[in-house]
């Protein structure tokens, strides 16, 4: 699921780069009432593309705030919102909205309205806030390192029961497997977080939280349970575990035993 994604994003790229001289020409004769908006992760001053845009229109850059700042944006704004929220709860809004402002407005109305006139505490976020899908492994594989077993089995069927693809799930998992060996070996040489978070092209609350994870497991250990999830990946793509979405029955036993064997 990750790479075919990856895949699209690179394919609408190049078609991007590809379309830009024509599209640069376009940009001066488009009418009034026309609002044309265009996205990239990066932007190159030197091209003809962001030169058209910067003459006709206006380039705006948004960001992305590292931990400390979205926390900091986000006890502000709930200061000037008089919302009255526990240090925890705010703590733990930060992590599961992992730098969204958006989702973090929208979570706080919602636990706002919830708690009343009460202080909004931990327990409220964890009723009220789902995380997404990735700070939902991370909890995950969080639970696994620091041996709670239950917890860990708790947070996987809880990611099951929302609906989400379990094959999505899966890769995630590998994913942030993958995150943390390759953390371990670039912390091992002092890199800075926000170095290391550029180096893997990760968002810093990634780097941050799974820099802390890391601490639950010896190298040997991830090698080893990376190499499980990829016996496993070889086993649903052989045949040897059967899986449809509308039987997803055997992945997720795989899954299970992956996490109790952590026990």
């Amino acid at each position: 699921y990750s790479q075919s994604l990856e895949k699209q994003v690179e394919k609408n790229e190049k078609l991007l780069k590809k379309s830009a001289p024509a599209l640069a020409k376009l940009i001066p004769d488009l009418p009034d009432f026309t609002k044309l908006v265009i996205t990239a992760k990066n932007s190159d001053a030197r091209t003809v593309l962001f030169k058209a845009i910067k003459k006709s229109g206006e380039i705006l850059e948004f960001p992305i705030l590292k931990p400390a700042a979205f926390k900091n944006w986000l006890r502000a704004t709930i200061k000037e919102e008089g919302v009255k929220i526990h240090p925890d709860a705010l703590d733990l809004l930060a992590s599961f909205t992992l730098g969204d402002c958006e989702a973090a407005i929208n979570e706080l109305k919602k636990l706002e309205v919830f708690a009343g006139e009460k202080t909004i505490s931990q327990e409220d976020v964890e009723a009220l806030v789902h995380p997404d899908l990735h700070t939902s492994v991370f909890r995950l594989t969080d639970s696994i390192g620091a041996k709670r077993i239950s917890a860990a089995l708790s947070d996987f069927r809880d990611i099951v029961n929302r609906g989400e693809n379990l094959i999505q799930i899966f890769f995630m998992i590998v994913r942030q497997f993958r995150i943390l060996i390759n953390l371990q070996a670039l912390a091992s040489k002092r890199l800075s977080p926000a170095n290391i978070a550029r180096e893997l092209k990760l968002h810093p609350f990634v780097v941050q939280n799974s820099l802390r994870q890391i601490r639950n497991f010896s190298p040997q250990e991830l090698s080893d349970a990376y190499n499980e999830l990829l016996n496993i990946d070889i086993s649903v793509k052989g045949g040897e575990i059967s899986y449809s979405t509308s039987n997803p029955t055997e992945l997720a036993l795989a899954i299970e035993k992956f996490i109790v064997r952590f026990g």
